[in-house]
């Protein structure tokens, strides 16, 4: 009986806490929308221990936005391109990693074109479409649902890519 109650309690400690809805880090990414939200993020990756892939890839993510706060253009290059390093030193760590895929995604979908920082974003698409049908990443759950609507309203992915999307919407 001892057995049973602490499965349970287990159980649904990990589907509320990593499932069933957004980790802190997440929350912070999606609300970094303002100045504001982008300052909260930027604080949270100052504090972070980066020990493992995702959340060196979020500090990256807080490190670039931030740059958008810097004056100067300069110090928002120089801001921008260390957040960026960040990111794409999380992805060869785990290059199948959707999470991590999505962060760069929408990081150059939003990036100036003259910073030249879109070259993945057909391939990146690719990684989480191939991890949405093989059932790696579960669309219902709290991040994928924005981060797919995200993705589809962006207008960068192909007719055969946003019927791919569509079938988990």
């Amino acid at each position: 009986m001892m057995r049973i109650t602490l499965l349970i309690f287990v159980s649904c400690y990990f589907y509320n806490i990593g499932f069933g809805q957004l980790e802190n880090h997440q929350k912070l990414f999606f609300n970094a929308k303002d100045v504001n939200g982008i300052q909260k993020f930027f604080d949270w990756s100052k504090t972070s221990k980066q020990n493992n892939a995702t959340e060196k890839a979020y500090v990256g993510m807080a490190t670039a936005m931030y740059a958008e706060l810097c004056g100067g253009v300069q110090q928002k290059l120089t801001q921008f391109t260390r957040g960026k390093e960040l990111l794409n030193a999380s992805i060869e760590s785990e290059p199948n990693n959707a999470e991590l895929r999505f962060l760069r995604f929408s990081m150059q979908c939003e990036t100036p074109w003259f910073l030249n920082f879109n070259s993945d974003i057909e391939k990146d698409a690719n990684v989480i479409l191939k991890a949405l049908t093989d059932k790696k990443i579960v669309a219902d759950s709290a991040f994928w649902k924005k981060a797919l609507a995200y993705m589809k309203n962006t207008g960068e992915l192909s007719d055969s890519q946003m019927a791919i999307l569509k079938k988990y919407l």
